[in-house]
């Protein structure tokens, strides 16, 4: 018996050659008998070199835009913004802001998805622990689309570095002084480096002329006056870990960002800080933040005896206020 492959190499070599007699115009004789044997053979593989094409198995994903058309942009103000972390109109001002970047224009015939879809699935991806996987299945999109819509809204964002990071001048700088010697009086705190203001670093830093880092190993005379120094200097530079820890509270991506181009993560964490600070500048605030706390965050990379210094300084806050509360 012959195979089915046999069959189909068969059907298709008898075809192929009628095609290459002019098959559109098959001169056959009717009132001949096997003329219309003929025909009817022609006709017959005509038929199975149709039928048995293999056919090309497509894994094509049913998608459904439903929740980014009809449930998105119609959520109430609250459910929003822990879905996008920033309010809606902050969020529309932000998309007037990157609309009109050449990215989001191509000379193809096929008109782009809206920059504010482009850039909903960007802040999704940010604000969340989602897989890529996810957001596509999220937002009716396929998964390469995701990473095409995050290509480009980074080149956007990332077009606005120089107005959203910059070092502060002229009456904001005066302002950030103020702002740093209120919690603690050390003096001409900032984030510059021009040999005119300080920086506050760790301990594992160099003193120098313009970077203040606490005493390693208070001791002598001075052992108090310097560990005063050191509580000082640590509830001081610890609004540096308070504003990292409010922009990973809002993009949660940041704590587990797991990226294979380095050059891509600081892309990623750039456009990450730049949104944060158009939000927080159109007065979205992610959480409130108090300085002046008794208690005196304890950094990782913090010597180890400053940190026995500052447990203790810790339990004799505590203490005081449990006595204040017998007397």
């Amino acid at each position: 018996m012959t195979s089915d492959s046999q069959h189909n190499q068969f059907f298709a070599e008898i075809v192929e050659s009628s095609s290459d007699d002019n098959n559109d115009n098959i001169d056959v004789d009717l009132n001949d008998e096997s003329s219309n044997n003929d025909l009817e053979l022609v006709q017959v593989l005509s038929f199975y070199s149709k039928t048995l094409k293999p056919e090309i198995s497509h894994h094509v994903h049913p998608k459904s835009d439903d929740w980014v058309r009809n449930v998105l942009f119609n959520l109430d103000e609250t459910r929003f913004r822990r879905t996008l972390r920033i309010n809606k109109s902050v969020f529309f001002a932000l998309v007037n802001q990157i609309q009109n970047h050449s990215v989001f224009y191509s000379n193809a015939n096929n008109i782009q998805t809206g920059v504010h879809i482009q850039l909903a699935v960007t802040l999704f991806h940010l604000g969340s622990l989602s897989t890529i996987w996810a957001i596509s299945t999220q937002f009716g999109i396929a998964e390469g689309t995701v990473h095409l819509f995050m290509d480009r809204v980074i080149t956007a964002i990332r077009s606005l570095r120089s107005e959203y990071i910059k070092w502060p001048q002229g009456d904001y700088k005066k302002e950030v002084h103020k702002g740093f010697h209120q919690i603690q009086e050390f003096p001409l705190v900032i984030g510059a480096i021009d040999g005119e203001e300080y920086l506050l670093g760790y301990s594992a830093y160099p003193l120098l002329t313009f970077v203040m880092t606490p005493f390693k190993a208070p001791n002598g005379l001075q052992k108090h006056q310097q560990i005063n120094y050191n509580i000082k200097h640590s509830k001081t530079k610890v609004v540096v870990e308070q504003a990292f820890g409010c922009l990973k509270a809002r993009f949660l991506f940041l704590r587990v960002m797991k990226i294979r181009d380095p050059p891509k993560g600081v892309e990623i964490i750039e456009t990450a800080l730049i949104i944060h600070n158009f939000i927080e500048k159109n007065g979205d605030i992610w959480g409130q933040i108090g300085y002046n706390s008794d208690r005196i965050e304890i950094q990782p990379e913090e010597d180890s005896e400053l940190v026995d210094q500052i447990l203790d300084i810790n339990e004799t806050n505590l203490f005081k206020k449990e006595y204040a509360k017998i007397k």
